[in-house]
């Protein structure tokens, strides 16, 4: 996949997923920028950056918050639909990771693959490999 490089774009690309993910959510919303290098030596070279949405359910515990980050993180289609948005408008970024402090063990990570496509990272438990984990694996803790 190749990736429109303008900043304005990218930058415009974040802000609307910021925006559908809090209505969606109504929650709050923290985004921040991650270098996948950190955690993933076989990151995509061009592409080390990780866009974070981190959905904050302790800021607001009323039960309607609840459902709606836990409506988010299991809807494959539309975090998956706001990956592929950021990643084709955002060059540098490989990965964009949804989290939230409602679903702390397993964050959903969907990241730029080998072959071009835009997929859900396999989870994994600690424990469970015996080697560094690869790009295309999360771990769940």
């Amino acid at each position: 996949m190749k990736a429109q490089n303008s900043n304005g774009a990218c930058k415009q690309v974040i802000n609307n997923a910021k925006t559908r993910l809090q209505r969606s959510a109504k929650s709050s919303l923290v985004v921040s920028i991650k270098n996948a290098a950190h955690d993933y030596p076989d990151a995509p070279v061009n592409r080390k950056r990780v866009i974070v949405f981190y959905l904050d359910y302790f800021k607001d515990p009323r039960p309607q918050v609840r459902v709606g980050i836990q409506n988010i993180l299991q809807s494959p289609q539309l975090i998956k639909s706001i990956s592929q948005n950021i990643i084709s408008k955002c060059a540098s970024t490989g990965a964009v990771y949804f989290g939230s402090t409602f679903q702390a063990g397993c964050p959903v990570y969907l990241g730029l693959m080998r072959n071009g496509t835009i997929e859900i990272f396999e989870p994994i438990v600690p424990g469970e490999l015996s080697r560094e984990i690869k790009w295309g694996e999360n771990y769940c803790y």
